[in-house]
C-alpha cells in the first residue's frame, strides 16, 4: 500500500473527508491522520472504480468503527459501497444495542453480515432497539438498489422499512423480529418489514437466502398499497429457522395490500405457520401464492397452525381491487392445512353496502387445502377449506376453484370442504345507488378437484360435513367430464348441498331472477359423487349425493300461480354426472324443492335413486319392455302438468334387478306434448320409446319425467327445463 501526503490547508483546517476517486490511477481513499494531513491510501489498481467498503469493528452506538458511522460514511460516498463486519470472536453473536435511531439509508449499499468472522449460516450481528425510542425503525431505507443480509433485528417499532423510492432492495438471511437463534421471539417488535416500494426481494431461491421474520408483535411483512412487484420467497414467518416449532407473528404473517406481489415462487416457497392470526391477508390485486406451506411445519406433515385462516382476502373501500392467484399446475401449488379457522377465506362485501370492491378476482389452483403435502392423510383446518363468504348476490366478482390439470385436493377439513355464502340481496334502487350493474353476480367455478377423496382418488379423506355447500351460484364441473368434472366423494354428510336464497319472495319457494338480465342457476355436470375415481366402486358419501333445497326461476312481472307464468327453469341443473353409492338418497328433494335432472347414472345408493317428498304431478309409468336383438322398446304412460305451449322429456335408463329405482345407464329419451294447444292442467299421455340398445332378458328399464317450459306467443319461442321426477318402478324387459 502506497501513501501520499498533502499538507493542511493554507488556513489551518483539516480537509473534510470525501467519497472515493482516483487518485494517479488507483483506487484511493482519504482520511484524517490526526495532524491536520490528509492521508490517501492507493488501496488497490482497478480498470474500473469499485466500490467503497466501510467496516464495522465494535458494537458502540456511535463513533468511528461503529454501524453508524458506517452509514454515514456509505450515504457520504455516492453509492454502491459495501458495510462490512468484523468485530469480535469467530463465531460469537454482537449486540448493537442502540440508543437513537440510525441515519435513514439514502445510497445504495450492501450491508453485509455474513463478513463477521465465524460466520456459517446463522446471522451474528444483532441490531437491539429497545432503548432506542419508542416505534423506532430498526432499518430505514429511502435508496433503491440496497442490499441487507444476515442480520438479526428486534426491539424496534418496526424492523426494517423500505419507503417510497427503495426499489429493487434486498433482504436475505436476516432474524427479523426472532432472538439470535431464531427460536423465539427478541420481544417488543411491532412489525418485521415494512414495504412501501417496487421490485423489493425478500428472502431468496438460494439456500441461506431466506429470513426468519417471526416474533413480531403485529405483522411479520406488511405491504403498502403503493408497492408493487415485490417477491417474499424462501423465508419462513411465524416459525423458526426450521420452520418446526412456532415463532409466531401477533396479527398475521403477511399483509398485503400492494400490486402483483408474488408469495413464494417455484422451487422457493415460504413457510408460513404458527402465526396467531391469518397467515396471509390479500387486501389489494395481482397477488400470486405459490409453493407455500400455509398452517403446517416445513415438510408439510404435522399442522403448525395459523390460528386464523390460512388465507384471507380484505376489501377495503369501494375503490379496491381485489385479486389473487392462489397456486398453479404442476409444483405450483400450496398445502393450507392446519389452520385454526379456514383454508381459504375470501369475503367480497364489506359491512357498509356503500364500500364494496369494485373487482374481485380469485383462482385457486393445484392446492392441498385439509390433507398433508402428500394427500394421503387429513391436517384439518377448523373449519372449511374454503369459505366464501358475504358475497354480494348481484356483485360483480370471479372465483375458480381448479381446472384441467390444475385441481385442488380440498379433503380432511372440519367442516364443508367448501362454502359458498350469500351475501345481502340489494334492490334495483341500491345496486344504482352503489353503482353495481344490474344482473348476476357471484361468478364460481369448481372443476377437476378431488373432494373428500384422496390424492389417487382411491379412499376417503372426509371433509365433517359437507364437500361442498352452495347458498349462493356456481358452475361444479363441466361439459367435458374427463377433465373438468370433480370428485366429490367420501365426505361425511352430503356430496353437495344445495340452498339458493337468491332474490326469493317470502314464502314462495321460487326464485326470481331482477328484470331477467342474466339467467342464474346451478350447474352441477360431469362428476362423480359417492365412487372412486373410476366410477365402479364406492367412496360414499355418508348421507345423500346432491341435496337441493331449492325452487323454479321466473320472470317476476308473473305471479308464482299455475296460470301463464313465464318459467325459465329450476335453480338446480344436473346432467352427465355419476352418482353412486351414497348412505342414503342420490339426489335428495325436500318439501317443495326442485330440480332438473338428466342423462345422470344414478345407481348403488342406499335408499332412492331420486327421492322427491314434496307432491310431484311428473307420473310416469312404464306398462311393457320388449328386447331382442334388433333392439328394444319401452311403452307406458305419463301424467304430466302442462303448462300452455309446454311438453315433457321422457328419459330412460338400465337399472340394476331388484333394490330401489335407480337409473345407471342412459338408453336415450322422448317428449311427449300438447303442442299448440293453449290450454293447462293435468294430462295422461302415452309414450313409446324405441333403442338400438340389446338388453337381456330380466334387465330393467326406469324412466324420469322432466316438465319442459316454452313460451309462447313469440316467433322460435326458447324452451326451458323444469322439474324431474323422481324414477319409476323398474320394469323387467321379456323378449
Amino acid at each position: 500500500m502506497c501513501e501520499l501526503r498533502r499538507p493542511p490547508s493554507s488556513r489551518g483546517k483539516t480537509p473534510a473527508l470525501r467519497p472515493p476517486r482516483r487518485f494517479c490511477g488507483w483506487l484511493s481513499k482519504h482520511r484524517c491522520d490526526g495532524d491536520g494531513s490528509v492521508v490517501v491510501q492507493c488501496l488497490e489498481r482497478r480498470l474500473f472504480l469499485s466500490a467503497a467498503t466501510f467496516e464495522v469493528t465494535q458494537t458502540a452506538n456511535g463513533g468511528a468503527g461503529s454501524l453508524r458511522h458506517a452509514i454515514y460514511e456509505a450515504n457520504a460516498s455516492g453509492g454502491s459501497s459495501v458495510i462490512n463486519f468484523d468485530i469480535g470472536a469467530a463465531g460469537q453473536v454482537e449486540n448493537i444495542s442502540l440508543t437513537s435511531p440510525l441515519p435513514v439509508i439514502t445510497e445504495s449499499v450492501t450491508i453485509d453480515g455474513t463478513t463477521e468472522p465465524g460466520f456459517a449460516g446463522s446471522p451474528l450481528i444483532q441490531l437491539s432497539g429497545p432503548e432506542a425510542g419508542l416505534n423506532t425503525i430498526g432499518l430505514e431505507i429511502a435508496a433503491a438498489s440496497v442490499t441487507v443480509k444476515s442480520l438479526v433485528v428486534g426491539g424496534f417499532g418496526t424492523g426494517i422499512q423500505l419507503d417510497p423510492g427503495a426499489d429493487g432492495d434486498v433482504i436475505q438471511g436476516c432474524y427479523i423480529g426472532a432472538n439470535a437463534a431464531g427460536t423465539a421471539a427478541a420481544g417488543g417488535q411491532q412489525t418485521g418489514i415494512l414495504l412501501d416500494s417496487s421490485s423489493d426481494t425478500i428472502g431468496g431461491a438460494v439456500a441461506g437466502d431466506g429470513d426468519v421474520i417471526s416474533g413480531n408483535a403485529r405483522y411479520g411483512v406488511f405491504i403498502e398499497s403503493g408497492s408493487g412487484s415485490d417477491v417474499i420467497e424462501g423465508d419462513d414467518i411465524g416459525t423458526d429457522p426450521t420452520g418446526a416449532l412456532a415463532v409466531p407473528n401477533g396479527t398475521c404473517g403477511i399483509y398485503d395490500a400492494g400490486s402483483n406481489v408474488s408469495i413464494g415462487a417455484d422451487g422457493s416457497g415460504n413457510v408460513i405457520s404458527g402465526n396467531l392470526g391469518d397467515g396471509i391477508v390479500v387486501a389489494g390485486p395481482g397477488t400470486q401464492i405459490v409453493t407455500n406451506m400455509i398452517g403446517t411445519n416445513a415438510a408439510g406433515t404435522a399442522a403448525l397452525p395459523n390460528s386464523g385462516n390460512g388465507i384471507r382476502s380484505a376489501p377495503i373501500n369501494n375503490t379496491d381491487v381485489l385479486g389473487a392467484t392462489i397456486g398453479g399446475a404442476g409444483s405450483l401449488g400450496n398445502v393450507i392445512s392446519g389452520n385454526g379457522l379456514n383454508g381459504i377465506k375470501l369475503t367480497l362485501q364489506n359491512a357498509d353496502p356503500n364500500q364494496q370492491p369494485s373487482l374481485a378476482s380469485f383462482t385457486i389452483e393445484g392446492d392441498v387445502i385439509g390433507a398433508n403435502a402428500q394427500g394421503t392423510a387429513a391436517i384439518a383446518n377448523g373449519r372449511d377449506g374454503i369459505n366464501l363468504g358475504n358475497f354480494a348476490d348481484n356483485f360483480g366478482g370471479d372465483v375458480v376453484i381448479g381446472a384441467p390439470g390444475a385441481g385442488n385436493l380440498i379433503s380432511g377439513n372440519s367442516l364443508e370442504g367448501i362454502i359458498v355464502r350469500a351475501g345481502e340481496y340489494y334492490s334495483l334502487e341500491e345496486q344504482t345507488q352503489m353503482g353495481f350493474e344490474e344482473g348476476p353476480g357471484s361468478g364460481v367455478t369448481i372443476q377437476s378437484n378431488k373432494i373428500g377423496a384422496n390424492e389417487s382418488g382411491s379412499a376417503a379423506i372426509a371433509n365433517g360435513m359437507s364437500g361442498i355447500y352452495l347458498r349462493n351460484f356456481a358452475l361444479i364441473g363441466g361439459s367435458d367430464s374427463s377433465t373438468q368434472g370433480n370428485l366429490i366423494s367420501g365426505n361425511t354428510f352430503n356430496g353437495i348441498t344445495v340452498e339458493s336464497l337468491y332474490g326469493r319472495y317470502p314464502d314462495s319457494g321460487y326464485n326470481i331472477v331482477n328484470g331477467n338480465a342474466g339467467q342464474q342457476q346451478t350447474s352441477i355436470e360431469g362428476n362423480i359423487i359417492g365412487a372412486d375415481a373410476s366410477g365402479t366402486q364406492a367412496i360414499p358419501n355418508g348421507n345423500n349425493g346432491i341435496r337441493v333445497d331449492t325452487g323454479l326461476i321466473f320472470n317476476p312481472s308473473n305471479e308464482p300461480v299455475f296460470q301463464t307464468p313465464f318459467y325459465t327453469g329450476c335453480e338446480l341443473v344436473a346432467e352427465s354426472n355419476v352418482i353412486a353409492f351414497n348412505g342414503n338418497d342420490g339426489v335428495y328433494l325436500p318439501g317443495d324443492a326442485v330440480a332438473t335432472l338428466t342423462e345422470n347414472s344414478i345407481f348403488g345408493n342406499a335408499n332412492l335413486g331420486i327421492d322427491d317428498s314434496g307432491e310431484n304431478y311428473l307420473v310416469p309409468s312404464v306398462t311393457q319392455v320388449s328386447t331382442s336383438v334388433s333392439g328394444t322398446s319401452v311403452t307406458g304412460s305419463a301424467t304430466v302438468l302442462y303448462f300452455p305451449g309446454g311438453s315433457c322429456l321422457l328419459e330412460f335408463f338400465e337399472s340394476s334387478p331388484g333394490g330401489s329405482a335407480q337409473g345407471e345407464t342412459y338408453l336415450g329419451n322422448t317428449s311427449v306434448s300438447e303442442g299448440d294447444n293453449a290450454t293447462s292442467g293435468l294430462e295422461v299421455e302415452d309414450f313409446t320409446f324405441s333403442t338400438s340398445t340389446e338388453l337381456t332378458v330380466g334387465d330393467v328399464v326406469t324412466v324420469t319425467a322432466t316438465q319442459v317450459y316454452t313460451q309462447i306467443g313469440i316467433a322460435e319461442p326458447p324452451s326451458y327445463n323444469g322439474p324431474t321426477s323422481p324414477f319409476t318402478p323398474g320394469a323387467a324387459a321379456s323378449s
